[in-house]
């Protein structure tokens, strides 16, 4: 049979064969229109990848780490470390293949305003939609439902937050197509030497501890530069506001979200039948909401970038994280609230927390770290005692509470800023 390969501009060419029958399947074509970074491609015009060519470079990865495992030496393998079956390398790559199978359009948006996540819409997919074509392929549909559910140590080579294939995937391809100017990440081939699978966990031998003290660092930077830059998070939240709008009025059920790719949720957006959802997306096409008062933990006010009419004021962290847990309805409520006190329309305020809930999911972690003896571990934060402290200063300069309203009331906006921020406090008690 001839090779399937894919092209691919950061891996080369991408063998396919083993799997085309999942990647032909409906479920994985529609992710050929669901963009990797979602609303981001708002802020980074170039980043309109999708989750298809992550999905297939992560594949890419898991099967090239296997490789490397597979050749490891008798005196690993003596040790128990690399040693994996051919069921387990074949279930490894097939949910290196399908870990995002379960994502719903634009991303993690929709997750904050549907009750449940691409993750469970994943093992729903798995089970229920191209189990056979997993059969087909030599899979187990079982396993990789587990390693999905996180019932699976072998999961976390792909998804482990630091050594997960899926993981670095997805940090060289990101920054690739944003073009964001920050600097390239470690070198990767250089880490991927030293990965090893031992005693049920992914870790590093003691060689790699500075090259992956350093990823670690560089994820925190990847982070603030693309993620959860202002911009990001201000289309993040208008876009969960609209599609909140649509789904509380019955005019979009969730099920019906959940299958729908970028293109089309967006057009449902510009087209909606209720005026304000409309004018909604116009605003945020026309650029018209800007920042308006930013409240920041005071050592990080310098980091706010913006404009010379916005008003950015020291906040405390209780206050910066009070909002973390509340859902549409109570963030519109705000929202309203803030309007009556600057005497506008509530469609020219759009209020957005940030806080360590809206990027748990990038966090990184410490890493196990193997010793030259082969047998003793240590933990790589008790290694750099640094790390934790350091970590925990890049986790406060995110905290970040802004409000964002049409240019033309921005000084009308701002002239309340001390009655606004006293309103907020109410939610610290």
């Amino acid at each position: 049979m001839r090779p399937i390969t894919v092209p691919d501009p950061l891996l080369g060419e991408i063998d396919i064969t083993d799997v085309a029958p999942i990647i032909d399947s409906t479920h994985f074509q529609r992710l050929r229109s669901v963009k990797q970074l979602g609303t981001t491609v708002y802020l980074y015009p170039n980043a309109t990848h999708s989750r298809f060519a992550h999905c297939i470079g992560a594949y890419h990865r898991a099967k090239q780490r296997i490789k490397s495992w597979r050749d490891t030496s008798r005196d690993y393998k003596k040790k128990g470390i690399n040693v994996l079956s051919s069921q387990e390398e074949r279930n490894i790559a097939i949910y290196a293949l399908t870990h995002d199978i379960g994502h719903g359009p634009l991303s993690h948006v929709i997750e904050d305003v549907t009750s449940f996540n691409h993750e469970e819409n994943g093992k729903h997919v798995i089970k229920d939609g191209i189990k056979k074509v997993i059969i087909t392929c030599g899979g187990n549909p079982t396993i990789v439902h587990d390693m999905l559910g996180k019932k699976n140590p072998l999961g976390s080579i792909v998804d482990d937050k630091v050594l997960g294939v899926e993981k670095w995937d997805y940090l060289e391809r990101d920054l690739h197509f944003s073009g964001a100017g920050v600097l390239a990440p470690p070198h990767l081939k250089d880490i991927e030497k030293h990965v090893i699978w031992f005693k049920n966990q992914l870790m590093i031998t003691s060689e790699a501890v500075h090259p992956v003290r350093n990823l670690i660092l560089f994820y925190w930077n990847a982070y603030k530069e693309v993620y959860f830059s202002p911009k990001s998070l201000f289309y993040q939240r208008l876009f969960q506001k609209m599609i909140h709008k649509e789904l509380a009025a019955g005019t979009l059920k969730e099920t019906e979200l959940w299958n729908l790719n970028d293109g089309e949720i967006e057009g449902r957006l510009k087209t909606s039948v209720h005026g304000e959802v409309r004018s909604l997306f116009e605003r945020g096409m026309q650029r018209t909401l800007h920042r308006a008062i930013v409240f920041r933990l005071a050592p990080y006010l310098h980091e706010e970038h913006c404009e010379k009419n916005v008003h950015v004021s020291p906040a405390n962290t209780s206050f910066l994280t009070a909002f973390e847990h509340l859902d549409a309805d109570a963030l519109e409520k705000i929202e309203h609230k803030i309007a009556d006190i600057a005497g506008i329309d509530s469609i020219d305020i759009l209020f957005v927390p940030v806080s360590r809930a809206s990027h748990k999911r990038f966090s990184p972690h410490t890493v196990p770290v193997l010793m030259s003896n082969l047998k003793d571990t240590v933990d790589l934060f008790d290694h750099y005692t640094d790390m934790r402290p350091t970590l925990k200063t890049h986790e406060e300069s995110f905290l970040a509470v802004r409000i964002f309203c049409n240019q033309r009331y921005l000084p009308k906006l701002i002239k309340k800023a001390k009655e606004i921020k006293a309103l907020l406090e109410t939610h610290i008690q």
